[in-house]
């Protein structure tokens, strides 16, 4: 899945103090979404972020990018951007 929007600088959402940051902000509704898909808990998980260095993105990652693996060889692939 992909889950993005565009933020503001000083949008609550950019501030690592108050829980910003994509895989806090969204991020958390895509791994929620496949562990009741699945009815599963992951058992593995690959995740990377990216920043392209605007200074909004200073204290957060700007984009998360995850894989997770479930039991019997199913994968949930999600990346949450707010740029």
């Amino acid at each position: 899945s992909l889950f993005g929007l565009q933020v503001n600088e000083g949008n609550i959402r950019t501030r690592k103090e108050l829980g910003g940051g994509t895989l806090f902000d969204i991020g958390v509704y895509c791994i929620n979404a496949a562990r009741y898909l699945f009815r599963d808990e992951p058992i593995e998980v690959v995740g990377l972020t990216a920043n392209n260095g605007e200074k909004r993105f200073a204290q957060i990652e700007e984009m998360t990018g995850a894989i997770l693996r479930f039991s019997r060889e199913r994968l949930a692939i999600f990346t949450c951007s707010f740029g």
